[in-house]
C-alpha cells in the first residue's frame, strides 16, 4: 500500500494504515490455515475470512486507494474457489479414513455441499461422492 487519492479524507487514510495490515495477516494465516487443516468448519470459516478480505481490498481499490493486489478480482474470483475446492476434497480424504464413522457421512456430505462454483466443481464433486459411497457400503 502506497498512498490514497485525494478523494480518501484524511480518517479514512488513516484507517486504511491500520486495518490494511491487521486484514492482511488475517488474510495470510487464513490462506496458511487453509492449506493445513484438516477441519471442515475451520475450512469453511477461514475460506470466508480470505473472501471477505478480497471483497474490502478491491472495494478500497474501486474508491481510489493505491492497493498493490497481484491480480486481477476477476482472476482472483477464479482462483478462490478453485483453492477451496481443492481442500475440499484433501479434507474430504482425510474424513473418510479418519473421521468417527457416525460423523462421517454427514462431514463428507457438508463439504460435497460446500462446493464453490470452479472450473474443478465437478471433479471435486465426484471424488467426494466416492468416499460418500465407500462410508455407505461400510
Amino acid at each position: 500500500m502506497n498512498s490514497c487519492q485525494s478523494n480518501m479524507t484524511p480518517l479514512q487514510i488513516a484507517t486504511l494504515k491500520i486495518e490494511y495490515p491487521r486484514r492482511r495477516q488475517i488474510f495470510d494465516e487464513s490462506v496458511s490455515i487453509i492449506q493445513k487443516t484438516n477441519n471442515p468448519d475451520v475450512l469453511f470459516r477461514r475460506y470466508d475470512e480470505v473472501c471477505s478480505f478480497v471483497q474490502w481490498a478491491f472495494q478500497l481499490k474501486k474508491e481510489g486507494c493505491a492497493i498493490i493486489i497481484d491480480e486481477s478480482e476477476e482472476q482472483m474470483n477464479t482462483k478462490l474457489p478453485a483453492f477451496y475446492n481443492f481442500h475440499c476434497v484433501r479434507i474430504a480424504n482425510y474424513v473418510a479414513v479418519h473421521s468417527p464413522k457416525t460423523k462421517r457421512f454427514q462431514m463428507l456430505r457438508e463439504l460435497q455441499g460446500s462446493l464453490k462454483d470452479a472450473t474443478n466443481k465437478e471433479e471435486s464433486f465426484i471424488e467426494i461422492a466416492q468416499l460418500i459411497n465407500k462410508t455407505i457400503l461400510e
